[in-house]
């Protein structure tokens, strides 16, 4: 079949039924320039089912506003291609141009591989990576109703990019979940709290079975270790756990005994001396579960806020247009130095942002080569400065907004130095979630204590 140049009737022109680009949006201009100037580009055709016609692989938006510009005919080129390579060519062409939404690409990938293809030979088809195609196909998996929704939603503004995150996600459920959330200021709030609760459960059998391997036994009853007939010896904070870890547990050792409590944290406790014991009510051994279980929420939500703010210091471009905002968030920063937040920055932040060269023998963090670095010239510094400022948030975020002990209900506490950072952050262009605005301003209602408000307390 000839590759040169030739005009076809648009009448014997059919649009692909496999182009995976259902909506070609608005034609109006396309076509007034068509009137005014005629097709500047061929079309890219292949036989069809009857001898006289031809279905087209690209150029489908050209056809439909020629056909509204009132031409006769259209400059084609017409190719010999496999079924699966005419599908390959239109997916590539659109996506090329980003002009498919995510639903479509998602739907395209598919038709590949119901065709018959591989994750490999659709790589090899299209150009793109095999690691690219894999999170496209992904797509497939969700619900495909609400993505076709979401992603024809021209309010959400959602990305490739965005859709690409959920293939991290491995259970089906939580990634439809934080589908519906995709182009809100909500949805990297529930990313990073999805990616930080599947990478703890990940952890927990092995923190198990190290706790086994000790003697440990898990309470049959989450509510038993309230009682006063244990007591506590070890907190095990999942975040800071890395699966191969040795644990130990020093202290008593007669029996030990463990409970997962949720929000990423599993505590050991052993029997309490006889003398130690007194007696609980059933009411206030509830009472101290509500008050523990609601600070660990509470320290879960202020932890997830922590890993937000990380991630977007971590990838913040810095250029000529935000340096005098950085330069606000440095000052803030170099005044605290030396205060006790400064001595009490996180070590894991710091030589993740710094490298292992800020500390120094036995574990002593080398405050100096820090500041050497956030205050070398401009061209570096600005890279380093919010890092810096980021450390000074301190990783035990949660204790800087809220009291709470055994005892008494977690209340809110207002930290000016906090919400300025990230105030700063939020014109750099951060977006808070709705959770995080409710944990900056202590309207979560987490803080409010359901017992007092039964008892008319409000």
């Amino acid at each position: 079949m000839s590759k040169e140049l030739v005009f076809l009737s648009v009448e014997k022109l059919i649009p692909h039924p496999k182009n995976p680009r259902k909506n070609l949006g608005d034609l109006t201009e396309l076509a007034d320039s068509i009137k005014a100037k005629g097709v500047m580009q061929n079309l890219t055709v292949v036989p069809g089912e009857s001898d006289d016609t031809y279905k087209i692989v690209i150029g489908h938006r050209r056809h439909a506003a020629a056909q509204l510009a009132g031409l006769e005919v259209l400059p084609c080129v017409i190719e010999e291609m496999t079924e699966n390579e005419q599908v390959a060519t239109m997916l590539l062409e659109n996506i090329q141009r980003s002009e498919l939404t995510v639903y479509e690409q998602a739907q395209g990938f598919q038709m590949m591989i119901d065709l018959g293809e591989t994750p490999e030979s659709i790589a090899a088809l299209t150009g793109f990576s095999n690691s690219t195609v894999r999170r496209r196909l992904k797509m497939a998996e969700l619900d495909q109703k609400k993505l076709k929704e979401i992603s024809s939603d021209e309010a959400r503004q959602i990305s490739i990019c965005d859709v690409d995150k959920l293939s991290s996600i491995k259970s089906k459920k939580v990634r439809n979940e934080l589908l519906s959330k995709i182009g809100t200021s909500n949805f990297e709030y529930s990313y990073t709290s999805a990616i930080r609760d599947q990478e703890n459960k990940e952890k927990l059998p092995h923190v198990e079975k190290s706790l086994k391997a000790l003697g440990a036994q898990e309470f049959e009853k989450r509510s038993d270790r309230y009682s006063s007939e244990y007591e506590w010896l070890k907190t095990i904070r999942l975040e800071d756990y890395s699966i191969g870890d040795k644990i130990t547990v020093n202290g008593k050792r007669e029996k030990l005994y463990y409970s997962y409590d949720g929000y990423s944290v599993v505590s050991v406790y052993t029997e309490a001396k006889k003398k130690e014991k007194v007696k609980k009510s059933d009411k206030q051994i509830e009472r101290e579960r509500y008050i523990k279980e609601t600070t660990n929420e509470l320290k879960s939500l202020y932890e997830t806020a922590f890993l937000h703010r990380k991630e977007f210091v971590k990838n913040l471009v810095v250029g000529k247009s935000n340096q005098a905002l950085i330069l606000r968030l440095a000052t803030a920063a170099l005044s605290n130095c030396l205060t006790d937040k400064y001595k009490d920055m996180s070590e894991k932040l710091l030589v993740e942002y710094f490298g292992k060269e800020v500390i120094k023998q036995y574990g002593a963090i080398d405050f100096d080569l820090i500041l050497s670095k956030v205050m070398a010239p401009a061209s570096t510094s600005y890279v380093y400065l919010p890092k810096f400022i980021h450390c000074m948030s301190r990783d035990n975020v949660g204790d800087d907004f809220y009291t709470g002990y055994e005892d008494k209900f977690p209340k809110f506490k207002k930290n000016d130095y906090i919400k300025r950072f990230i105030d700063v952050l939020c014109e750099l262009g951060f977006e808070l979630s709705d959770t995080e605005k409710q944990l900056l301003d202590g309207t979560h209602p987490l803080f409010t204590d359901r017992d007092k408000v039964k008892e008319g307390d409000k």
